[in-house]
């Protein structure tokens, strides 16, 4: 009884420990595809409209 539930208490601090250092994560995240692409493009259209933005108040302002 006393090996079994030593075990279980070694098992769980070695999960504890995996969970923290991310040394064996899950597998219940899955990684979208094109995640990269799709982030490009979205900064690419925030960098356009904060130029646009800055040209607007430079034209206006002087």
């Amino acid at each position: 009884m006393k090996s079994r539930q030593a075990r279980s208490v070694f098992s769980e601090f070695l999960r504890g420990i995996g969970s923290s250092l991310e040394v064996a994560p899950r597998a219940s995240y899955i990684r979208p595809t094109g995640g990269f692409k799709r982030d490009a493009k979205a900064l690419n259209g925030d960098v356009r409209q904060v130029g646009n933005s800055m040209r607007r108040a430079l034209a206006s302002h002087g």
